[in-house]
């Protein structure tokens, strides 16, 4: 196994809106552990993958953006990214987060084993989501945060 978890982040009403301190908290704490690199499991299409913003790109780097096709079913491909994320990072589907704003992406990420979080559109990640995603990731060999 190359890791003890992963970490996909979805980018609008997620990341547009999330607490930069949230975010760097999520970056350091998954650096802490020895985690993978974050990733983006996103429903915009293929098209922003191959020219991210920086939006993203200071917390995910390219070529851990997954995106879906140009017409593909936004929840089927957000599943099918977190089948890729986990064979790349060789973790279990219960060691893999998603955090995302959409609850049909949550319920669909959750029915195939992995973890699901979602926050709210308008504040997006927040440092209580930061403290639940490692609550989650406990029995994964992750340390809880103070």
């Amino acid at each position: 196994m190359k890791g003890k978890a992963a970490i996909a982040l979805d980018i609008d009403g997620t990341m547009t809106t999330a607490d930069p301190e949230a975010l760097q908290m999520l970056s350091d704490r998954a650096k802490d552990n020895q985690l993978s690199d974050l990733y983006i499991n996103t429903a915009r299409d293929e098209r922003y993958c191959r020219d991210p913003s920086r939006i993203t790109t200071q917390w995910v780097s390219k070529e851990n953006s997954l995106c879906r096709p140009m017409y593909g079913d936004p929840v089927e491909w957000k599943i099918k990214n977190m089948k890729r994320m986990i064979e790349r990072e060789g973790v279990t589907p219960e060691c893999a987060v998603l955090i995302d704003d959409l609850s049909e992406n949550i319920a669909g990420v959750k029915s195939h084993g992995y973890i699901g979080i979602k926050v709210n559109a308008t504040k997006g990640i927040t440092k209580d989501t930061v403290r639940e995603v490692f609550h989650h990731l406990e029995t994964c060999g992750v340390t809880q945060m103070d």
